[in-house]
């Protein structure tokens, strides 16, 4: 198939266009995104396959946006020998024109046109190969689907190798193939006189059908009659047979059955006797184990007394270690509470004395803070006195310059009225008096209506026009939003906003130095957990901080019993006696001892007091370790002593329990007793299995398993065969009363000559079909005896895509190609990588030298266009020029379409023929449709 000619008109964003192709070539149409290129494509497929009426989504969505009309596509064709144009329109005024130039002129339309266009492609197209031969933008870089190509696979027979007979060129395939098409298409549906005679006996059929079916009730009771008869005497034969097999099956299953009885008692006289081995043989082992277990039990009384001797003397010894312990114990504890009071009484003074420059400190503290928090304050109603604040002032500012800005426009456009008067005049203007002398000269703006009066002579109104209306009204508006944004400041004027707005942004500038020496103060210092600005900020003037100081200040004068003047208050000199105790001594010394000298002795004193008592603690707790280390050991051992000695009792109880069974045991039966009674329990056992096998055996022999349902399967067709005779008597009578009564009444003779009829049709169908199947049977022994000649059958392609692809990888590139015409791998520099391994550039480019390489085999009658569209993405610029050189040498006897957005990649065909596409559907007014490139 070749491609002459496509137009397309109102096919989606496409108003109209018309391409014309050349026979052979390169063809290379061009054009950005969205203008239409693959519609071509899909309006092609479109034109070949769906009827004018169809309603799938594939038709619906190519109707144009926004236009009330119909998708057409008008394409010109050339299949084999045939030539046509074949137009379509969907959608709107449904239309199918078909017109047949070669070999003979025809004009169909409608449903006709568009079956004849069908059989013309079922009977030219190879369609595996015009779908093979496409290489889609959104299609996977995967393998061309080429071995369902019948085109290609006669292409290759024909260049693997011709089978001369009788002088001619043709080859046994190419000669097969003929025959072959004669009767088949070359989808395989009949066609020529195979199908004629189809037809024909199809016809006969019919015939003989209408003729049977006039005589048909009475050819069935004919029919029926003698299938009746015969079936009787078969059954009455059959019953015969049946009946006999039926008793000697019974009487086979009478012996079977008294077999099973004999061999199901020996079975239990078999189970009885092992009960009996089992019970004796338990006797013995059970003898032999209480005989191991005696001894073992009095081996380990004797371990165990000697372990109970040796953990009495280990208990004896920690005894009286734990007792040396305990005496250094109690010497220490006498110690430890003589260091103990010392070290209290020294750290109470030491406490007290902390205690008292830490109170001396927060109260400097808390004066620096309570003054800088007055002045914050003060701050603060400064700044809520100035309300103006900077964006209040820009408002401010804004809204004036707009009242300036509106004056300028008003006294700029506005008319002007001016009054020069002869002589002195005095006149009223807007209800103001005004006194002119001879000659000055007054102006007044006409923005809004003006009265002029004359006393006695004469009153004029002036009224401005549209324009000094608006500005006006601007002027007006402007001053509004001015005195409105004037007085939310508070001020008078701009001047007065401004003053008001410097004395806020003082206030401000003093709040902030005041706010960051409180932040100071509070972040300083020891608090306790500590306070930092954190805390200052999210408290405001720090409120909280101040009180915790307070809070601190107070704790520190309660625990030194002062009270807020630092005097000493009645709770700190009254107490409990505990606490004169040792606070009474402390402040005696405190208060003998002056603060700097003073207070440094006091903490060295505690401070050895509290090492002493450190000392005599450490002391005391290593020997209470080692005395609780005695104890716990003491423990343990007593602990393991006395399970020790009631293991000991318990398995010399165990032992005399195991000793008297053992003696009641063989005063039962002595040991060598039991022995011989296990011997005579086996010798009864084998016995009694040799029994059970010698009447199973039997048993098998006699085929007892499938023997009941081999009898009860007899008896049912015994049942089955009376009732089937019964059943065909009274069907043989009834059949034979109607043949009585019913005649062919001349029907007869219509049925034989409609059976000649059909007999002559089958004959001849049956010898076209026998034809058509030898020459099928044929075609396909040919098909597989290549399969065992794959080489001479893949070296044709294989040499043709080795031949293209060289132009791009190189003199030592080589491929291997299987046997469905599939690349398995590429070679390159002696290195193999399979097909599926390679990059998507190098899959690509061999894609479209398969396609190229099918192309330049098929014969030019048999082959389709090669349609690319956009691809060679993935290749560098050096491989686009030698894939373009590919192309213009394959091409030489080939028609390729290449559409693409990138005109740039195929810059390298030096033999392309150039459409390039406007966005508005239509070749571009500057540039022919076809060029050559």
């Amino acid at each position: 198939m070749r491609l002459n000619r496509l137009r397309l008109k109102d096919f989606r964003g496409t108003v109209e266009r018309e391409l014309v192709f050349p026979p052979a070539g390169v063809v290379v149409v061009e054009g950005a995104n969205e203008v239409g290129k693959t519609s071509l494509l899909e309006a092609l497929d479109l034109l070949l396959t769906e009827k004018d009426t169809s309603t799938k989504t594939a038709v619906r969505s190519v109707k144009p946006v926004g236009r009330d009309a119909g998708s057409e596509v008008e394409a010109e064709l050339s299949c084999a020998q045939y030539r046509f144009t074949y137009r379509k329109r969907w959608h709107r005024s449904t239309e199918t024109v078909l017109t047949i130039h070669e070999p003979r002129p025809e004009q169909l339309t409608g449903v006709p046109a568009h079956e004849r266009v069908r059989q013309i492609l079922g009977d030219t197209l190879d369609e595996a190969l015009w779908k093979a031969l496409r290489m889609m933008q959104a299609a996977p870089l995967s393998q061309v689907p080429l071995s369902g190509s019948g085109a290609l696979t006669a292409a290759l027979d024909a260049a693997a190798g011709e089978v001369h007979d009788g002088g001619r060129s043709d080859s046994l395939v190419e000669a097969v193939e003929r025959e072959y098409l004669e009767l088949h298409t070359a989808t395989g549906r009949p066609t020529g006189a195979l199908r004629a005679a189809r037809e024909t006996l199809d016809d006969a059929r019919r015939r003989t059908d209408d003729a049977e079916r006039a005589v048909e009730e009475a050819a069935r009771d004919v029919e029926r009659h003698a299938v009746l008869s015969a079936e009787l005497a078969s059954l009455d034969a059959d019953l015969g047979a049946a009946a006999r097999e039926a008793g000697d099956l019974a009487a086979r299953w009478d012996a079977a059955e008294e077999l099973r009885s004999r061999a199901e008692e020996a079975g239990r006289a078999l189970v009885d006797a092992r009960r009996e081995q089992e019970r004796v043989r338990h006797e013995r082992d059970a003898r032999g184990e209480l005989v191991a277990d005696e001894s073992r039990r009095a081996a380990s009384v004797a371990s165990l007394a000697a372990a109970v001797a040796v953990q009495e003397e280990a208990v004896t010894a920690t005894a009286e270690l734990q007792a040396d312990h305990e005496e250094r114990r109690r010497a220490l504890e006498s110690r430890v509470a003589a260091t103990a009071e010392v070290a209290q009484v020294a750290q109470v003074a030491a406490d007290r004395l902390h205690d008292r420059i830490e109170l001396e400190r927060l109260q400097r503290r808390l004066d620096r803070v309570e003054a800088l928090a007055r002045r914050v304050e003060e701050s603060q109603r400064a700044v809520v006195r100035a309300p103006v604040d900077a964006p209040t002032l820009r408002g401010v500012e804004d809204a004036a310059a707009a009242v300036e800005l509106a004056l300028a426009r008003q006294s700029g456009s506005a008319a002007r009225m001016v009054l020069e008067p002869l002589t002195g005049l005095r006149l009223t203007v807007d209800g103001t008096e005004v006194d002119l002398a001879a000659g000055e000269r007054r102006e007044v703006p006409v923005v809004d209506p003006v009265d002029v009066v004359v006393p006695d002579l004469l009153r004029v109104a002036l009224l401005p026009g549209a324009s000094g209306t608006d500005l006006g009204a601007s002027v007006r508006e402007a001053r509004q939003v001015l005195a409105g944004r004037l007085a939310g400041a508070g001020a008078r004027d701009v001047q007065e906003a401004r003053r008001l707005h410097e004395q806020r942004r003082l206030a401000e500038t003093e709040l902030a130095l005041a706010r960051r020496q409180l932040t100071d103060e509070l972040g300083g210092g020891d608090l306790g957990n500590g306070l930092g600005g954190a805390d200052v900020a999210a408290d405001g003037l720090g409120h909280h901080a101040v009180e915790r100081l307070r809070r601190r200040a107070g704790d520190l004068r309660d625990r030194l019993g002062l009270d807020a003047e630092g005097t000493a208050g009645t709770e700190g000199a009254q107490g409990t006696e505990g606490a004169q105790g040792t606070e009474s001594m402390a402040d005696a010394d405190l208060d003998a001892a002056e603060p700097a000298a003073g207070g440094a002795a006091i903490r060295e004193e505690a401070r050895s007091a509290q090492q002493e008592h450190t000392a005599a603690r450490a002391a005391l707790d290593a020997a209470e370790a080692a005395a609780a280390g005695c104890r716990e050991q003491l423990t343990a051992q007593q602990v393991e002593l006395a399970r020790a000695q009631s293991a000991l009792q318990a398995a010399e109880a165990e032992l005399a329990d195991v000793r008297k069974r053992l003696a009641a045991a063989r005063g039962q039966a002595a040991d060598d007793v039991l022995g011989a009674r296990v011997e005579r329990s086996a010798a009864l056992v084998a016995a009694a299995a040799d029994e059970q096998a010698r009447l199973d055996l039997r048993l098998r022999d006699a085929d007892a398993v499938s023997l009941r349902s081999r009898l009860d399967n007899a008896r049912a067709v015994l049942v089955r065969l009376e009732q089937d005779v019964a059943a065909r008597q009274q069907e043989l009578a009834g059949v034979s009363a109607r043949l009585e009564v019913v005649g062919g009444l001349g029907r007869q003779q219509l049925l034989d000559d409609a059976r000649t009829a059909l007999a002559a049709a089958e004959r001849e169908a049956a010898r076209l079909t026998a034809r058509a199947n030898a020459v099928a049977m044929l075609r396909d022994t040919l098909l597989r005896f290549r399969e065992q000649s794959r080489r001479q059958y893949v070296a044709p392609y294989r040499e043709q895509v080795t031949r293209l692809g060289r132009i791009v990888f190189g003199p030592d590139f080589a491929v291997d190609v299987d046997n469905e015409l599939r690349i398995i791998s590429r070679t390159r520099a002696g290195t193999t990588v399979p097909f599926d391994a390679l990059s998507s550039g190098a899959k690509e480019q061999l894609g479209i030298i398969a396609r190229l390489a099918c192309a330049a085999l098929v014969q030019q009658d048999d082959g389709v266009p090669v349609l690319v569209d956009d691809a060679l993405g993935y290749s560098d610029p050096e491989r686009l020029r030698r894939v373009g050189a590919v192309l213009s040498v394959a091409a030489t006897s080939a028609q390729v379409i290449v559409l693409t957005c990138t005109p740039d990649r195929y810059r390298s065909v030096g033999s392309a023929h150039v459409i390039s596409l406007r966005d508005d559907g239509r070749p571009r007014p500057d540039e022919p449709r076809l060029l050559t490139g």
